[in-house]
């Protein structure tokens, strides 16, 4: 399915109807189970919950699942099945549960750029291009050195660039590429402004 079409976009953004097909309550909070995590339940804010035996728990018993932050700044918890575990981001069994099924390839997206509020409201099926256009928006998309992994600086950047406008035909990539220890193809990539466009 085309995620441009505007069937499909009205489809993902409608969150499912509350007390519908198999909800529960835990205190008086509206939970639903989390497709494919059998035995685990996610509320409308993000609660988790667990009915599966866990240290001394009894199977069958709802009980209140501790989640944690992974260093991207998601809430994730740890599900248990035949012997084996998975890490599920909360966002994720939420727009899961709430929203709806996810269309092929789409990623779970924040409304409002805020990594935990995983409320069913602020969540929405998306392409990776629609998430980053949503960071660009936000402030939150990493450009350059302020990427995690980035090798490099803004400065190196200016000095392949200044090589190449005025080194001619052989401005000596690979010389650069070996001093600053990155590939012959990222140099080139980056004289040609293919990658960290946004450096001038």
């Amino acid at each position: 399915m085309d995620f441009a079409d505007v069937e499909f976009a009205a489809a993902v953004s409608e969150p499912l109807p509350t007390g519908s097909g198999s909800s529960l309550f835990f205190d008086g909070i509206e939970i639903r189970p989390v497709p494919g995590a059998d035995g685990y339940f996610v509320s409308a804010h993000g609660d988790v919950f667990t009915n599966r035996p866990r240290g001394k728990a009894i199977a069958g018993r709802l009980k209140p699942l501790k989640t944690h932050k992974n260093n991207d700044g998601y809430f994730q918890f740890c599900a248990r099945h035949a012997g084996k575990s998975k890490i599920v981001r909360v966002n994720r069994a939420v727009a899961l549960a709430w929203v709806g099924p996810a269309p092929d390839g789409a990623l779970c997206c924040h409304r409002n750029g805020i990594r935990d509020d995983n409320y069913f409201e602020n969540l929405r099926w998306d392409t990776a291009i629609g998430n980053e256009a949503d960071k660009a928006i936000h402030g939150t998309r990493l450009l350059g050195e302020a990427h995690h992994r980035a090798k490099l600086k803004s400065a190196d950047v200016k000095r392949i660039r200044s090589a190449q406008k005025s080194g001619g035909r052989f401005w000596g990539a690979s010389k650069i590429a070996k001093e600053l220890g990155v590939s012959l193809s990222t140099v080139k990539a980056i004289a040609s402004g293919r990658i960290w466009s946004e450096e001038v």
